[in-house]
């Protein structure tokens, strides 16, 4: 069964409906969000137009402005004020555009007072005539400059993955220099330090293509070879000490380690179209052969594995790892849909983006529902994480933003974007959010243009 939602639906509930302006803010007396000493006023009426909040308010980003899509109305002219907000928060109208003929979006720049993360602010827009009220929440990050030996100032990353130790392992996108691909980048969040760790690898051209980490705390990466031996993994014990192992993909690449329970390292082959898994103790190879190109391996919540499919018959496949016995939930449409960024749920879900129609999908695996959320006009998800509270993060690197949801107080749910620090790389392209996830804090983590960015 399929249902599709906004992303303000279901998790998501309630989609926000507002109306829009913009120009001067006025501030008062009161509190919200828990930010006592604030702003409160009594709200105009409003007019039912219906606004996304496009981009909150990020402190730490360097880029204090709010982004609001206002559908049925087009102006060239707004007011605003401060219904409800943290001391000292005021805002003014930026710039505004007319994106399409019943469309406008207002840029609100904001001197943030005191305001900290977990606040939401309530504006007062008015444009033609017509107002409405939205609530924005405030969010914050820290960043940090990924520097160690051997590293470039832009250093992007193609995984990051949290350590049983507490520290964060960073392994570098394929556009990287030779030591970034040769090595793993450890981030101490206790002593705020990056270190460098390198993998026994000979050939220039040879790079590190996924990580993964044991419960005995031993790393293990899979290298794109090119001798005709073909790709390998290599593991590091905790002592410093490593090992390889050929895994029969000559001329091929080997991508998306994981691990189940049994100690087995499970991982995909490119060319080949196979799914396989190495036992450490023996070396042996088992493969799984499947009918489409298998990317995005993980385990799910439930012990099972789930890889995706595209191409002919899109499909997330589920195997179970002690029967080799599949299970096969067709998604999307034939030749046309492309499932990745596979990422369990505590719940036993599997979430993956679609990057055909800019959607997340959750699926069931118990019932085979799938459920469709759209996000905002013109995104481009990448990358799933969700945090200790089972928010879901949703990252755009082609529009450098992400996605999350925010509670109104109104008590309904609503989806917004948050703007990715320095996500742009010198020339002005986007250059993340890359390499999301959920650090030892619960928190999300994620890098932009050699920053190492994380949520507070």
């Amino acid at each position: 069964m399929k249902q599709r939602l906004t992303l303000a639906g279901a998790l998501l509930s309630g989609i926000l409906l507002l109306a829009a302006c913009g120009s001067t803010g006025t501030t008062s007396d009161g509190t919200t969000g828990g930010n006592t000493g604030g702003v409160t006023a009594t709200p105009p009426a409003t007019s039912g137009l219906t606004t996304t909040v496009r981009r909150g308010l990020t402190l730490g980003t360097g880029d204090s402005s709010v982004l609001l899509d206002i559908f049925g109305v087009v102006s060239t002219a707004a007011t605003v004020n401060v219904v409800s907000g943290p001391a000292g928060l005021t805002a003014t109208v930026g710039t505004l555009s007319n994106p399409s003929s019943a469309e406008t979006l207002v840029q609100l720049n904001i001197a943030p007072g005191s305001a900290r993360a977990g606040d939401l602010v309530t504006f007062s827009i008015t444009l033609n005539g017509k107002t409405t009220t939205v609530q924005v929440p405030v969010m914050a990050f820290s960043t940090e400059a990924i520097s160690a030996a051997g590293l470039s100032s832009r250093y992007q990353a193609g995984t990051m993955r949290t350590q049983p130790d507490g520290t964060l392992l960073l392994s570098s996108s394929l556009s990287g220099s030779v030591t970034e691909r040769h090595s793993l980048v450890k981030y101490d969040p206790a002593s705020h330090t990056f270190s460098v760790i390198a993998f026994p690898i000979t050939l220039t051209g040879e790079a590190i293509t996924s990580q993964t980490t044991t419960p005995d705390g031993t790393v293990w990466v899979s290298v794109r070879g090119l001798s005709a031996d073909g790709s390998y993994l290599i593991s590091r014990k905790p002592d410093g000490t490593f090992k390889s192992y050929l895994v029969g993909a000559p001329n091929d690449t080997v991508n998306n380690l994981t691990t189940t329970s049994d100690g087995r390292i499970w991982f995909t082959q490119n060319k080949v179209a196979s799914v396989k898994a190495l036992t450490p103790a023996t070396g042996s190879v088992q493969p799984f052969a499947v009918t489409e190109k298998a990317d995005s391996l993980i385990r799910g919540t439930d012990g099972k594995l789930y890889y995706a499919a595209f191409y002919a018959r899109p499909a997330i496949v589920q195997i179970d790892p002690a029967s080799g016995q599949s299970k096969t939930f067709n998604v999307g449409d034939a030749g046309v849909s492309l499932p990745t960024a596979l990422t369990a749920a505590s719940d036993g879900s599997i979430w993956f983006t679609e990057s055909r129609t800019g959607s997340v999908w959750q699926l069931n695996p118990s019932t085979g529902t799938q459920t469709a959320f759209t996000l905002p006009g013109g995104a481009r998800p990448t990358e799933l994480a969700f945090d200790s509270a089972q928010k879901l993060w949703v990252s755009d690197a082609t529009n450098a933003l992400l996605y999350t949801t925010f509670s109104t107080g109104s008590g309904k749910s609503s989806v917004t974007s948050v703007a990715g620090f320095g996500a742009v790389t010198d020339n002005g392209t986007p250059a993340g959010p890359s390499a999301l996830t959920t650090g030892p804090d619960g928190k999300i983590w994620y890098v932009a243009a050699g920053q190492l960015v994380h949520q507070q």
